[in-house]
């Protein structure tokens, strides 16, 4: 059984009144979600905050996820009253598709006139890929891209053009990760600090819910013939050469290249969160 995960350092309560403080001032909530774990990375804090907000979900990093699990998703969240979009910052034409529809969501909801701009909110977890986002449609590098979690500590304020300011804020996950299972799939994608985490454990666990396809593809990779979590995880380090002085197998490093290969796409398109879990 995997330690408690539980992370929330003192800038996520900032950033927590941020948002807030903020939320008057801004006409639209785009909010991001990794489209591997689409449950799993939706804050309730800031849900319970943003609930009644005029809101785009995109469902990003798609590139690397299972797309029929993700259409399950976007069904889903449409089902619930959001505009939904498949994102892929990689796509030829993904900026000009999230800023029309942000466009369009401001004519809709009459939140626009001709003097002011559209003032969008851009929230996520840590690590989400906010940044590259904000990046995509500033046409710059307006946000440092940082592959850990918890990089942006203060509200930044972006000018996507003439007609869109975006308001950066800081990712944060909630207090109290009561759920540990959505607290494991957060630290498999990198949301939150490998620091904290027991990684042999996170690996077991991986290998315990990762998708058959996915796993299939482990086990040819590696040329494993074994379906227990241990005996993988043994055999993955076997594979790997990766022994101890004292010729003991190095499970720590084992668990981290396998968490990392799996977070990559190493063995295929990704899904954590299948959609019936949420029903």
């Amino acid at each position: 059984m995997i330690n408690k995960i539980n992370w929330f350092p003192g800038h996520m309560k900032r950033a927590l009144d941020l948002i807030k403080n903020n939320l008057q001032k801004t006409n639209i909530v785009l909010e991001i979600l990794d489209a591997r774990a689409p449950f799993s990375s939706k804050n309730p804090l800031t849900e319970k905050i943003i609930k009644n907000q005029t809101k785009i979900i995109l469902l990003h990093k798609s590139d690397i996820a299972q797309i029929t699990e993700i259409i399950k998703w976007k069904k889903y969240f449409e089902n619930l009253g959001n505009t939904v979009i498949i994102s892929n910052i990689y796509k030829k034409g993904m900026r000009k598709q999230i800023i029309d529809n942000i466009k369009k969501l401001a004519i809709v909801k009459k939140i626009k006139n001709y003097k002011e701009k559209i003032k969008v909110l851009i929230i996520g977890v840590p690590n989400v890929g906010k940044s590259s986002i904000i990046n995509l449609l500033s046409g710059k590098k307006s946000a440092k891209v940082a592959n850990k979690p918890g990089y942006t500590k203060n509200i930044q304020i972006v000018k996507i053009n003439e007609e869109i300011n975006l308001f950066d804020m800081p990712g944060i996950l909630w207090h109290n990760l009561a759920d540990q299972s959505i607290a494991k799939k957060l630290a498999i994608l990198d949301m939150i600090k490998n620091e904290i985490v027991d990684n042999i454990d996170l690996a077991l666990y991986l290998l315990e819910i990762m998708d058959q396809n996915n796993k299939n593809i482990l086990l040819k990779k590696y040329e494993i013939y074994h379906k227990n979590s241990l005996d993988i995880l043994q055999n993955f380090a076997k594979a790997r050469k990766l022994i101890h002085k004292k010729n003991e197998l190095n499970l720590e490093k084992a668990s981290k290249i396998l968490i990392k290969e799996f977070r990559e796409g190493k063995f295929g398109k990704i899904i954590l969160d299948k959609n019936y879990n949420v029903f």
